[in-house]
């Protein structure tokens, strides 16, 4: 009711938030203490037990059944009035608090008592697990259609990537003699292709995932075909090996 610092300002916010965009909560346990030009603003009511004879009065141009001002008064624990939510108003009973306390209010948030905290929080996890639905959980963990086509082109591109990557490294390979022994035409190829493909990507201002995953796929490749260079240098056969190499990165053992 008093003339405050802020009060115009609050006052404004009500009158013109909607064009704004601003949703706005006015929550008090004395309606009658509410600023009117305020709470004529508001769109739905949600009204509790009110023993006030005032209060009541002051929901009372809000309420459409004139004898409800007197029920809200008999209203139990967690029953409210509610308007606006749907076309018809509606009495109806909010469940209980599926939250656990940690304590007391804290003097300073920074400093409550963690050990508290977190075993009420762990409470609440197990319950929540306990109460969830199965299928929603395993609804959880698989993609939607949306995220699978997204996972798959990202497949798409890479395999793509090793793709070019090995043609052009057999092609180099079967082409070219390179100087250094232990070093492949296919290695020489794949990696000039990667660098290539990687260069589009920084310069070229189209197909960028394109090129990004298929330069990542070209450097799998020349990867693979490094550690077959080596393996070769080295004497060293194990199918096992290179059976987790050329699946990895797609090179193939020449």
């Amino acid at each position: 009711m008093k003339k405050t610092a802020c009060k115009s300002e609050v006052r404004g916010l009500f009158q013109e938030s909607r064009s704004d965009g601003i949703g706005i909560f006015l929550i008090s346990q004395r309606p009658q203490r509410v600023d009117k030009t305020c709470l004529s603003q508001c769109t739905n009511y949600f009204i509790g037990r009110l023993t006030s004879q005032r209060d009541q009065q002051a929901v009372n141009n809000y309420i459409d059944r004139t004898k409800m001002t007197k029920e809200l008064r008999d209203f139990e624990s967690g029953e409210f009035y509610i308007d606006g939510i749907k076309r018809d108003p509606e009495i109806v009973k909010i469940r209980e608090a599926k939250t656990v306390h940690s304590g007391n209010s804290p003097k300073n948030i920074l400093t409550e008592n963690k050990v508290d905290f977190y075993k009420n929080t762990k409470k609440i996890n197990s319950r929540k697990k306990n109460m969830e639905n199965p299928i929603k959980e395993v609804e959880k963990v698989l993609p939607d259609t949306k995220s699978f086509s997204h996972l798959a082109g990202i497949g798409i591109d890479f395999a793509l990537g090793s793709a070019v990557s090995g043609i052009a490294g057999n092609f180099v390979g079967s082409k070219v003699a390179i100087p250094v022994a232990f070093v492949s035409g296919r290695t020489v190829g794949s990696l000039a292709t990667t660098l290539a493909m990687y260069a589009g990507y920084k310069v070229s201002p189209y197909g960028k995932d394109v090129l990004m995953y298929g330069t990542a796929g070209s450097a799998a490749y020349t990867v693979g075909s490094v550690a077959f260079d080596i393996l070769k240098l080295t004497n060293v056969n194990m199918s096992a090996l290179d059976f987790i190499i050329q699946t990895a990165t797609g090179a193939q053992k020449q």
